[in-house]
């Protein structure tokens, strides 16, 4: 990731593993920092992957004659941020109490709350999502990720 400012614990990211063929879908469950150059975050796999078209497909985990294991933690340069688009956010489930509706256009999320307030936030990463509704409404953005059916 460009900012690791940015990363937090329960941020969805994509991870780069030279050991699997797909860009595999992630969530942070642990930063750690060794010093202001060696920062890693270790991740929680989803069975999830996003294809060139950007949707969210299930992973395809190929036969390997020697057993591969996760890495963990990854380095942040094995770390990419997941590009806000309303394909993503419609393979998301929000919180009822919390999101009645969502989009996103040019930027800028519009997200209608549970009481008919708009909420407006710029983005261009999930993870930036994420982080703008905590720091707004101080709390975290409950979501979960599946397959669009």
């Amino acid at each position: 990731m460009k900012n690791t400012n940015d990363i937090r614990i329960y941020n969805y990211v994509i991870a780069r593993n030279p050991n699997y063929e797909y860009l595999e879908l992630k969530k942070v469950f642990k930063v750690q920092q060794k010093d202001n150059k060696n920062i890693s975050a270790s991740l929680e796999g989803l069975g999830l992957y996003i294809d060139k078209d950007g949707f969210l497909k299930e992973n395809i985990t190929k036969t390997h004659p020697i057993p591969i294991f996760p890495t963990n933690p990854y380095d942040i340069a094995l770390i990419n941020p997941i590009p806000l688009s309303n394909n993503i956010l419609s393979c998301c489930k929000f919180d009822e109490n919390q999101i009645r509706h969502i989009n996103y256009a040019d930027g800028c999320v519009k997200i209608i709350d549970n009481y008919g307030e708009i909420i407006e936030i710029q983005a261009e990463y999930f993870h930036q999502l994420q982080n703008s509704y905590q720091d707004q409404i101080g709390e975290p953005l409950n979501i979960s990720l599946s397959i669009k059916e």
